[in-house]
């Protein structure tokens, strides 16, 4: 399954995972997750490997896993990655020196002491 444009997953607190989304194989151009209050993990978007714009993620108090992202190692504009409670700095800090990105890298307000 394939998004031409923009995937935005905001404000859906109750959602608790993201499995649903197993079969998505592409985002054309931006990923925003935010403000998913019971979201504790990424898993449901292994099968994204690229997107031509900008991930962006914030505020998501419970998140501690993005290994759902693994296989998004190219993303040709910005990376956000902030205001996370529960995920680790040092778990971010991995997941971005192991792809390419094309813009601004921005990784702040996560949690420094795991």
């Amino acid at each position: 399954t394939s998004i031409g444009g923009e995937l935005r997953l905001v404000l859906l607190d109750e959602v608790t995972s993201l499995e649903g989304l197993s079969n998505l194989t592409s985002v054309g151009t931006r990923l925003t997750i935010s403000d998913m209050d019971s979201l504790t993990s990424l898993d449901g978007l292994e099968g994204i490997t690229s997107l031509s714009e900008e991930l962006h993620m914030g505020y998501n108090d419970l998140l501690i896993d993005i290994s759902g992202i693994s296989n998004l190692t190219s993303i040709g504009g910005d990376l956000t990655i902030y205001h996370h409670d529960a995920l680790c700095q040092s778990v971010v800090e991995s997941y971005i020196s192991a792809i390419s990105i094309g813009g601004t890298i921005t990784t702040v307000w996560n949690n420094d002491d795991c």
